[in-house]
């Protein structure tokens, strides 16, 4: 089950980056696209950042590697961050609201009377 998985989110996030690429008017053969999309994310993973170093450093190996396709550095920062806002920004801002809704003392039973 776990590589079933596994395999299924990498190729949503392979989906997901691809279309974005295309939707920021990256061009390229196929095999070159899902190639450079792998490269990309091994490179990820392989270097372990903090968060805020990590976003940082995925817009720069982006850039190297789609650099070699003679792709717009723009456009593609504005593919790798589109896809970052896709899948953790708004799922963690849905994420906050639901939390900042939920009042927990009143759920625990404290009516918070005098």
């Amino acid at each position: 089950k776990a590589l079933f998985f596994g395999t299924l989110r990498y190729l949503i996030y392979t989906l997901q980056y691809f279309c974005m690429l295309r939707f920021f008017g990256i061009q390229a053969p196929l095999i070159l696209m899902f190639s450079g999309i792998a490269t990309v994310y091994l490179l990820q993973t392989s270097i372990p950042l903090d968060p805020v170093t990590g976003l940082l450093a995925r817009g720069e190996l982006a850039m190297v590697v789609w650099g070699f396709l003679g792709a717009d550095e723009w456009r593609v920062l504005g593919a790798t961050f589109g896809l970052w806002i896709i899948n953790l920004l708004i799922p963690a801002l849905f994420g906050l609201v639901l939390v900042l809704n939920l009042n927990i003392i009143k759920r625990l039973g404290y009516e918070g009377g005098d």
